[in-house]
């Protein structure tokens, strides 16, 4: 979008500021729009004014400068630029190959630490003669305990030399470095808990390890190669129980895997058929001889992985560890603050001793956890 067709809109008082300023962060918003189509000085000088007569740092005077007054709208440049490198931002921020938000139940919560109640039935029957009072469900103090982290942010600062020289593409950089950084960081703690690198895992308020032979959700010496491994896993879920040794129902939906790994993940799950043989003289079997059973009679578990994976070394080498289970039933990232970004006013100290016309500040906060070790399983080689 060029200077003058902004400018001759904002001009237009049929439209207005407050009308192009929707229309703008309506086209972003859309993708209709690209941050790059757009040019900071372009914007200041349709918004503001000229950059000689609006900005301290001015390339025809020298001396003592005296500022214009009436400057049209700063808000609507502060409103559309933020937008603008919001956009960008996002686009770095919501990449495909991250998994964690796949791999948690992110929910929204304003407390900095809660529980998640629990209870046990009494009874296990359940059985009621005709006539008798139903029992109590026999609520006990079960409970998983939360408690949040550090919130992450970073400073954005848009200077008059930006403005002058028109520095859009530099900014949009640095906007989309911005939305990179911090969903790395939030990535990288999820998956920190998801191996189980960080125990962030309360029940009844004490830190227990998510994965543990006593909590009957590993398998050791079990490489992912073909079929007879994810199977170990099921059998491995077969076996588990809820706190009273009652038989629960888990439902594995997916599959997480490593970089190293993903060939043989995705030549397992794509695999329609199994061929049986009974051979026990290593003898080649003739065209027929096997009959063919289905590999899977449900449905397949969805292939996850990420890079990320493959570098930890503890607590189990990444490139041969893997998981499978329903990772949004295990693991819940507690979200207050989701990623956005505020406008500091330009009226402040920056603006007088470090020429910073505008300031915008990205941030996120939240926190992830592990709520029942039940519903993911790991597997080692």
């Amino acid at each position: 979008m060029r200077g003058q067709a902004l400018k001759q809109l904002v001009e237009n008082k049929d439209i207005g500021v407050r009308g192009v300023c929707a229309k703008l962060q309506q086209l972003l918003s859309e993708g209709k729009l690209h941050p790059s189509d757009i040019s900071v000085r372009e914007l200041w000088e349709s918004f503001i004014g000229p950059v000689s007569q609006t900005l301290e740092y001015s390339e025809r005077h020298a001396g003592f400068q005296f500022l214009a007054e009436g400057a049209t709208d700063s808000t609507a440049f502060a409103s559309i630029m933020g937008q603008v490198l919001m956009a960008r931002a996002m686009e770095s921020y919501t990449q495909p190959a991250y998994i964690g938000d796949q791999l948690f139940d992110v929910i929204q919560t304003r407390r900095k630490t809660e529980r998640m109640p629990g209870f046990t039935l009494q009874d296990n029957q359940g059985e009621v003669d005709e006539g008798m009072p139903y029992p109590e469900s026999g609520m006990k103090d079960k409970y998983v305990s939360f408690e949040s982290g550090k919130k992450r942010g970073v400073l954005l600062s848009i200077t008059e030399e930006a403005v002058f020289l028109d520095e859009t593409g530099m900014l949009l950089r640095r906007a989309a470095d911005i939305g990179e950084f911090i969903r790395l960081n939030r990535e990288t703690r999820m998956l920190d808990v998801f191996v189980g690198k960080t125990s962030n895992y309360y029940p009844d308020g004490v830190q227990t390890a998510i994965y543990a032979a006593g909590n009957g959700n590993v398998a050791t010496t079990n490489a992912l190669q073909d079929w007879t491994d994810i199977d170990a896993v099921m059998q491995v879920v077969a076996a588990q129980t809820d706190p009273e040794g009652n038989k629960i129902l888990v439902d594995i939906r997916q599959l997480i895997v490593p970089w190293a790994l993903v060939g043989t993940a995705a030549r397992i799950m794509n695999a329609t058929l199994l061929r049986v043989t009974t051979n026990t003289s290593n003898q080649t079997d003739s065209p027929g001889s096997s009959p063919l059973s289905p590999l899977f009679t449900g449905g397949m578990p969805s292939i996850l992985t990420s890079p990320l994976l493959d570098g930890y070394t503890s607590p189990a080498p990444g490139t041969t560890t893997w998981f499978m289970g329903n990772g949004p039933r295990a693991f819940l990232y507690r979200e207050h603050w989701p990623f956005q970004v505020f406008r500091r006013r330009q009226d402040t100290e920056a603006a007088w001793t470090q020429d910073v016309v505008e300031q915008f500040k990205f941030r996120e906060w939240g926190t992830a956890h592990c709520v029942d070790h039940r519903h993911m399983y790991r597997s080692t080689a």
